[in-house]
């Protein structure tokens, strides 16, 4: 590696670029900034979900989340026979049912003051979820 020497004395080597080809004052580095995050898939996933498109419904033109619009596709695939779909189906609606039935019992001041779900009788459970969808529902 050559060692020139510049009008100031500057001397040129490992470290020390030329002064030509250092950053100038007032001129940033990194023009562009940094690069943005890549997208997170769970947040984009939900976000996407949310948005609402246009079907048409019995004849009746409606505007339904795009996750309405997947769990109307689920119960049509569970009511139509499919083995694949009622096995979905059932599933999710048993989760659903015992996510449900714990928010109702932890919100309810029912005769049992338990979180576990199992303590609970079907149609006690039954009866709590609807007690909790009813008082979610707008009055008009």
């Amino acid at each position: 590696m050559s060692k020139k020497k510049t009008p100031d004395d500057y001397e040129v080597g490992y470290g020390k670029p030329p002064k030509e080809t250092q950053f100038q004052k007032g001129v940033s580095g990194n023009p562009k900034g940094r690069s943005k995050k890549a997208p997170d898939f769970n947040r984009e996933l939900i976000k996407e979900s949310q948005t609402f498109i246009t079907v048409n419904e019995n004849g009746r033109r409606m505007r339904i989340s795009k996750h309405g619009v997947a769990v109307k596709q689920l119960m049509k695939h569970a009511m139509t026979g499919s083995p694949q779909g009622l096995r979905l189906y059932f599933g999710y609606y048993q989760q659903a049912f015992e996510r449900t039935a714990l928010s109702a019992t932890q919100q309810s001041s029912g005769p049992k003051n338990s979180d576990n779900v199992k303590d609970y009788t079907e149609e006690e459970l039954e009866r709590l979820i609807w007690e909790s969808l009813k008082e979610k529902e707008p009055k008009s």
